[in-house]
């Protein structure tokens, strides 16, 4: 999820959540508190999920921007330190002996750099969004569009605390260069 689905608050976010679940899309975010809310009682939020893909298994953390709350319609929910709440769900991934660790993130571009840098010794990536990134390395060669200013190098290489390189790729909007 990411902050416009608590543009129209909780209740309105319900119907979209029972929609994703009805066609078995799940959804993740990790660091949500949802304090009661009697509009997502019923929501299937998960913290991550693990999918096995040619043998090896993947988990996939969700994480929101946790001052979603200043800007948007939250109503009751909360939202837990990404940070934290990236190391200890990536830290019980790895105990249930998963083999690689996606981040989902809806933090910003300069929040998943501090993502990586601290909790970044179980996660292997993070594909994030929020801040419109565009990133890009001019040796690729790719085309793109010039309007389109150049926040960072594509993918972002972060070290983290224990010395691992953790990439960042961000979706710009609208999932305009997701995959490019």
């Amino acid at each position: 999820l990411g902050n416009h689905e608590f543009d129209h608050t909780p209740k309105g976010l319900a119907p979209y959540l029972a929609e994703l679940d009805k066609a078995g899309i799940p959804t993740l975010v990790a660091n949500l508190v949802m304090n009661n809310d009697p509009d997502l009682k019923s929501s299937k939020i998960q913290k991550s999920i693990k999918v096995t893909v040619g043998g090896k298994t993947i988990g996939i953390i969700g994480v929101l921007y946790d001052k979603t709350h200043e800007i948007a319609q939250t109503g009751k929910v909360t939202l837990c330190n990404a940070v934290e709440t990236v190391k200890r769900e990536a830290a019980a991934l790895k105990k249930d002996k998963v083999d690689i660790i996606v981040v989902l993130s809806h933090c910003s571009y300069d929040e998943d750099k501090k993502i990586a840098k601290e909790a970044g010794q179980d996660i292997d990536v993070i594909v994030g969004a929020h801040s419109h990134s565009f990133l890009y390395s001019k040796e690729s060669n790719k085309p793109y569009d010039q309007k389109d200013k150049i926040e960072g190098p594509y993918p972002t290489i972060v070290e983290s605390n224990n010395k691992r390189k953790i990439p960042i790729v961000q979706a710009k909007s609208f999932g305009k260069y997701v995959g490019r």
